[in-house]
């Protein structure tokens, strides 16, 4: 085991996580506090993570879009509606 890993800590910004694995090219990110192991941070968790996330801001977006639009883009579910 590599004696004193990258790691980041709990609570890092997102912004620094995503950097040091395309940095250093990680599929598995150590978290960790001092030496204490406290899980691993994988690619494809962080990158569903971020994808959800991105997805939530697109319909809140959208939503409000319609809103100013004077549309209820909920009022529409189920009868074929496309923006």
């Amino acid at each position: 085991m590599t004696r004193d890993p990258i790691r980041v800590e709990p609570g890092v910004h997102v912004r620094e996580c995503a950097e040091r694995i395309r940095e250093h090219g990680f599929r598995h990110l150590p978290v960790a506090t001092d030496k204490t192991p406290i899980g691993i941070l994988s690619t494809r968790g962080f990158t569903a993570h971020i994808v959800q996330d991105l997805e939530s801001f697109i319909d809140q977006d959208r939503y409000r879009e319609d809103l100013a639009e004077g549309r209820d883009s909920y009022d529409h579910f189920g009868d074929g509606y496309e923006r």
